[in-house]
């Protein structure tokens, strides 16, 4: 297994170093005799069907390489590539756990439980919302669920974003062992109810003792890099990028070569729904000059595709206008459509001609 996937890699790396600038590779002629196709060792159905590899890793530079190079959909497991995409730029080097049951008390009870193991929880608290964040990134390592959440369980097991996954479920004392007989070894434990702190702090660790380690926090910023250039620079006509907005929202968080690149698919896309987040950015006097400047304009991408600028954005422009930095205040300046600081001020002065004789003859 560990020579296929590393042959896999070699195939995914062989497209990246010989397919030229401005060159589109079709998945189904990739190693076609073809002057215009790219000469590499690797058939088009083994990237597509790298996209379904046991290996995280070959599935994420599979998805990299097809965006990356402009690939055209259809083609077989295009569906796949947004979000693989999507989960590398959330990779956190952290275990990530899903809690999903309509009693709240046993929900705080494993999620404050799985925090203190490490692990990034995602919750729900009904069986829609349940399959809507297990499926969201970033890919769940365990999904502890309720095991009334019939419907959820089955969309866990067969969606191939989870269907690898452990499965812990959550139910009375008195139906596991009926549970156990039905469902064989598709699940990796029970919680058993009604519990306490003790009692599910045993049950965790009975149940989570054989799942493989998280990647390292390094191998996960690999993935998180691997993910942002071809979001960046991937058309949202040719894949559905609108997909990656979550995840790429989340990234702001992140280091600069990360949300960087961030920025740039949240333009392209034009996502409303990114503006908040931008606003922080943009108004964080900790963060680098060129992230805000970057904010800045995104937030003008955003709203020159909306027709119109959040009102919360024009506040916080308005403020940095007035602000020490003459980079931002000037980046500032253009969004609020004049070119520089000095020009928005002799606009302004401008509109009102009596401030400025006032002011010249001192009064």
């Amino acid at each position: 297994m560990r020579t296929k996937t590393m042959l896999i890699l070699i195939g995914v790396a062989a497209i990246a170093a010989t397919v030229q600038a401005g060159e589109e590779v079709n998945p189904l002629s990739i190693g076609a005799t073809e002057p215009t196709a790219p000469a590499v060792a690797l058939d088009a159905a083994a990237i597509s069907n790298a996209l379904t590899s046991s290996s995280k890793q070959v599935r994420y530079h599979a998805a990299a390489a097809l965006a990356k190079y402009g690939t055209k959909m259809p083609y077989q497991n295009c569906e796949m590539v947004v979000p693989l995409l999507s989960q590398a730029l959330s990779e956190r080097g952290a275990r990530v756990a899903l809690v999903a049951a309509k009693d709240v008390q046993i929900v705080n009870l494993l999620k404050e439980a799985l925090k203190r193991k490490g692990y990034i929880v995602d919750i729900a608290t009904s069986e829609s919302g349940a399959i809507n964040v297990g499926l969201s990134a970033p890919l769940k390592d365990v999904i502890i669920i309720e095991a009334t959440m019939k419907t959820a369980f089955k969309v866990f097991s067969r969606d191939y974003r989870t269907a690898g996954r452990a499965k812990v479920l959550i139910a009375g004392e008195g139906n596991i062992d009926s549970l156990r007989g039905g469902l064989g070894g598709r699940v990796a434990g029970f919680i058993s109810t009604p519990a306490d702190a003790n009692s599910v702090e045993a049950a965790l660790i009975d149940v989570l003792k054989g799942l493989p380690a998280p990647p390292a926090k390094s191998l996960a910023a690999e993935f998180n890099q691997l993910a942002a250039e071809p979001l960046a620079n991937t058309s949202p006509e040719r894949y559905p990028l609108a997909d990656a907005t979550p995840a790429l929202i989340n990234a702001l968080k992140l280091p600069d070569s990360i949300k960087l690149p961030a920025m740039k698919a949240i333009a392209g896309i034009g996502a409303p729904e990114a503006t908040p987040a931008l606003i922080v950015l943009a108004g964080d006097s900790t963060a680098s000059v060129q992230a805000r400047i970057a904010a800045i304009e995104t937030i003008d991408a955003i709203a020159r595709k909306a027709g119109a600028l959040d009102a919360t954005a024009k506040e916080l422009l308005d403020r940095l206008m007035l602000g020490s930095n003459i980079d931002i205040r000037r980046a500032a300046a253009i969004v609020l459509g004049a070119n520089d600081p000095v020009d928005s001020a002799l606009e302004r002065l401008l509109a009102n001609p009596k401030t400025i004789v006032d002011e010249t003859v001192g009064r």
